[in-house]
């Protein structure tokens, strides 16, 4: 069994049929590459934006996140672009790698304080600056990546759950905002006697 506990929720904003927001997961023996990806506004052409970028995230799972996320922004310059956070977890030694541009928020329940800043942009709309982070997990720690169709998290604990996915719907179901595509995205730690 992994030592994390994967899980995620979308749902389109009120009226729209498909969701601007899209998850990326890809997993290997060594590593997992999360994304969440906002395609900017909502409905098709958000969609067309965060999908473009899933595409190119998961046909180029091995590059370093600066030079991911780069050539994410080059590939989708024909949509309107999305905001995004990406992290790989490698798996010996727990460590985790962040990049993240625009409003797609990272928050955490850790030993460690997780809370990285991500940088100002639209990926598809020609990057400046692109900065990765990194923090070491524990056991116990929960990580969380949400678009701004979820407002911002005061109190991560009253939501948390015994699993990944229950936490990400019950994020949705208390801070989801009607009128935005939503997203969350969870990961949990697992403790050895939850393996």
């Amino acid at each position: 069994m992994s030592a994390l506990d994967i899980g995620w929720v979308l749902r389109p904003a009120r009226g729209e049929v498909v969701c601007g927001d899209h998850v990326v997961f890809v997993e290997d023996e060594t590593t997992s590459l999360l994304a969440v990806l906002d395609g900017l506004g909502h409905g098709p052409r958000a969609a067309m934006a965060s999908e473009a970028a899933g595409d190119y995230i998961r046909e180029n799972p091995k590059l370093p996140l600066e030079r991911m996320v780069r050539g994410c922004d080059a590939a989708i310059r024909h949509t309107r672009g999305v905001a995004m956070a990406a992290i790989r977890i490698h798996h010996a030694g727990m460590l985790l790698e962040h990049v993240g541009v625009g409003n797609v928020e990272v928050t955490s329940r850790s030993v460690e304080k997780v809370r990285p800043v991500p940088q100002p942009g639209i990926v598809g709309g020609r990057l400046r600056r692109v900065m990765v982070t990194e923090y070491r997990l524990h056991p116990g720690d929960v990580i969380v990546m949400h678009s701004d169709g979820i407002s911002r998290l005061h109190e991560l604990e009253p939501l948390i759950r015994p699993g990944a996915e229950q936490t990400a719907e019950a994020i949705l179901g208390s801070a989801g905002l009607a009128h935005d595509d939503a997203s969350c995205l969870v990961v949990r730690v697992r403790t050895k006697a939850q393996a």
